[in-house]
């Protein structure tokens, strides 16, 4: 009996310990094994097996506010963590995500906007119009959105979900404006800490370079349920990291002027970047409005969407985006706007200008693009008797000349505000360079923007006035690798538009030991 004892026992011990392995490895195996800043495994049958994807960042693995960031590979991070109470669509339309509701009233000076209060945060602590308020006077200040919010002058919690919002004038679209990141109050007051948002992921770990799948996010749970990191100091470099595997995708705003090939997939956006001709209004010759018309018909957009910037821009006959959904619906023609190199030459001779008229075209010789498009318009012009000296300067050189005036041309660049509020380009002190204190478009479009005129009648008076020559909007880029499925999509303010969808059609990466972070 004893020695029956005796075997029962250790048989029963043996048991046990096969027991408690193998709960060891299955506790193992849903746990996220990370190395900070380095690419880490991933499997992949898509049933519900956890992933992670590798993004670059800064060197410094804690990300800024997303008020206050100077890293391109940071700000793409942002519309993970945070959303805003509305989103644009691909026609820069206002789609809500953290509002349910607008309301404007008859004086048309201010809008009422519902929060949804049933959306939390990624502590679990729910959204109130308190927080919208903290974040908007954060966003009026930063110079990431201040551009954005110059129609409006103030925001107040009337209520827990209810937002006054006050406007210096009335806006046709106001609301359009409103994407500005949404941050829990008083969180962004820390420089050591992120801000705390309703994004799809956050950062759980203070110090880690993880972002977690936030457990409060509302809809369909990502495949992708966390995402590591990886600091890179050298973003001119990135296209190598992603060839290499190191990290899986990242957006360029294809800012540097040129575009990378890449082993992976590209994907291409629309940007609210608009590229311009900018003319010096004030000297002989160009201050006459028919000699700047002509110079507007003579500007082969087309050539210079497809050759100079290689079929990654829209050509702009408008200062506003082509895709812009208030263009669309007005219904106005911007064929009258086309080449037209005979018209432009009517143009030209009843103008008061020299037969033989010459003048220097001011371009950053940095960017390929813009090198390009200028020696385009050199060419254009000569069409009308005008013979252009493209003068290509370095950065410092090219700002200065701008800013002492020492142009005829130029070829600039301005980033639009999402609602195409324009009025900060026309007349006053930070239009663009080179406009007329006589011009008269800003108070056309004052007129346009709050619904007194139509499209046409704003473009007979920016026609009539040709303060300066839209020339392109041109696009952005997300490079991602090939083992991203379904085929990534992409917006310039959500470069992962479609993450929620992602998967890795194979896995080739290799485990390595590594620290766990939870």
């Amino acid at each position: 009996m004893k020695r029956n004892s005796t075997l029962n026992s250790q048989l029963f011990t043996l048991i046990l310990i096969l027991m408690l392995v193998a709960c060891c490895f299955s506790a193992c195996g849903e746990q996220t094994i990370i190395r900070p800043g380095e690419p880490v495994s991933r499997t992949d049958d898509t049933a519900n097996i956890s992933l992670t994807l590798n993004l670059g960042c800064s060197p410094e693995y804690s990300l800024p506010s997303p008020y206050d960031s100077d890293s391109d590979l940071d700000k793409s991070l942002i519309s993970l963590m945070y959303e805003p109470l509305y989103r644009l669509d691909d026609e820069f339309r206002a789609v809500p995500v953290l509002a349910k509701e607008v309301y404007e009233p008859d004086d048309g000076g201010s809008m009422y906007v519902v929060v949804d209060t049933d959306r939390q945060f990624s502590d679990g602590t729910y959204i109130t119009a308190v927080d919208v308020v903290y974040s908007f006077r954060q966003a009026k200040n930063s110079s990431e959105y201040s551009a954005e919010l110059s129609a409006f002058r103030s925001a107040e919690a009337m209520s827990l979900d209810t937002v006054l919002f006050s406007l210096n004038s009335y806006r046709v679209g106001a609301a359009d404006a409103l994407n500005f990141p949404v941050v829990q109050n008083a969180t962004a007051d820390n420089e050591h800490y992120l801000p705390v948002g309703t994004g799809m992921y956050a950062k759980m770990t203070h110090g880690a370079s993880i972002l977690s799948l936030n457990p409060y996010y509302p809809g369909d749970k990502p495949y992708i349920k966390a995402i590591n990191l990886v600091p890179v100091s050298d973003e001119a470099s990135l296209v190598q990291t992603l060839d290499a595997g190191l990290i899986d995708a990242y957006f360029d705003d294809l800012s540097a002027g040129s575009i990378i090939e890449t082993a992976g997939r590209t994907v291409y956006t629309p940007m609210p970047n608009l590229v311009y001709l900018g003319i010096n209004s004030e000297i002989y010759g160009l201050s006459d409005p028919a000699v700047r018309q002509a110079i507007g018909y003579s500007v082969n957009r087309r050539a210079i969407a497809m050759n100079a910037y290689q079929g990654t821009a829209k050509e702009a006959y408008t200062p506003f985006h082509p895709g812009w959904y208030r263009l669309k619906e007005s219904g106005f023609d911007t064929s009258d706007l086309a080449l037209d190199f005979s018209r432009a030459a009517r143009l030209m001779y009843g103008a008061d200008i020299d037969e033989e008229y010459s003048c220097r075209l001011l371009v950053y010789s940095g960017n390929g693009f813009k090198l390009k498009a200028a020696r385009q318009i050199a060419d254009d012009l000569s069409h009308i008797g005008i013979n252009v000296i493209v003068d290509e300067r370095e950065w410092s050189d090219y700002t200065e000349a701008l800013g002492k005036g020492d142009y005829e041309l130029y070829i600039g660049e301005v980033v639009t505000p999402a609602c195409m509020d324009i009025s900060p380009l026309l007349h006053g002190a930070n239009s663009l360079y080179g406009i007329s204190d006589a011009d008269t478009t800003d108070a056309a479009f004052a007129q346009f923007a709050c619904g007194n005129i139509g499209m046409s009648a704003f473009m007979d008076s920016f026609a009539g006035n040709t303060p300066f020559v839209p020339v392109v909007y041109r696009d952005g880029a997300l490079y991602c690798s090939r083992i991203i499925a379904p085929a990534a999509d992409t917006d310039w303010h959500m470069p992962f538009k479609n993450i929620v969808e992602w998967h890795f059609e194979e896995p080739e990466y290799v485990s390595k030991e590594a620290e766990t972070f939870y």
